[in-house]
């Protein structure tokens, strides 16, 4: 129960720096084009039910409880899901090798700024899976944010080593992995309970 606690914590503050960082800049750095996965086999998304199988108990449990469809990493990544009941919002997490990965949506809309700081935003440079999204460094936390109807999502890619390793050095590993997730509706998603 403590490491889900500490989980949801950790998972709530990224969020929280997620928002702030989309509202506040846009840092981006450009560059050579890194793998993002290893061989072909991997590209090819495994079916939705294998994705779903693979969470552990508590991660199909929540995937279970969001009201709305939730983005899960490749199966290279082992998805772990955070919901909580009657709220619109959904973590994901994931570690490998050296790498941290955290997404975070929600249905939930906060108007906190005035309609002058609307005008100032820095408007979307790209695309992501069909939408206009920002993309971010801070901290050397690479992270792109976008919308998919009424959901906002925020990705955020931290690596044990962020000067020497080109998935945070650069802005393609992020965008390559928002085009990877997949989407699992929680009401027909097979192995959720």
């Amino acid at each position: 129960m403590l490491d889900v606690m500490q989980s949801f914590l950790t998972s709530s503050r990224a969020f929280a720096a997620a928002s702030l960082v989309l509202v506040t800049g846009c840092g981006t750095a450009v560059g050579a084009e890194p793998a993002l996965l290893e061989s072909s086999e991997e590209r090819e998304a495994p079916a939705t039910s294998s994705l779903v199988t693979a969470l552990d108990d508590g991660s199909r449990e929540a995937l279970a409880r969001a009201g709305f469809p939730v983005l899960l990493f490749p199966a290279r990544y082992r998805s772990q899901v955070i919901t909580a009941e009657g709220e619109p919002w959904a973590a994901v997490n994931a570690t490998d090798d050296g790498l941290h990965l955290s997404l975070h949506g929600s249905a939930r809309a906060h108007s906190v700024l005035s309609e002058e700081e609307v005008a100032n935003l820095p408007t979307p440079r790209t695309l992501v899976r069909g939408g206009p999204a920002w993309v971010t460094l801070n901290e050397q936390i690479r992270s792109v944010a976008w919308h998919e109807g009424a959901i906002a999502w925020s990705l955020e890619v931290e690596c044990d080593r962020p000067f020497d390793d080109t998935r945070c050095t650069e802005e393609d590993f992020v965008l390559r992995l928002a085009e990877s997730l997949e989407r699992v509706d929680p009401q027909s998603a097979g192995g959720a309970r």
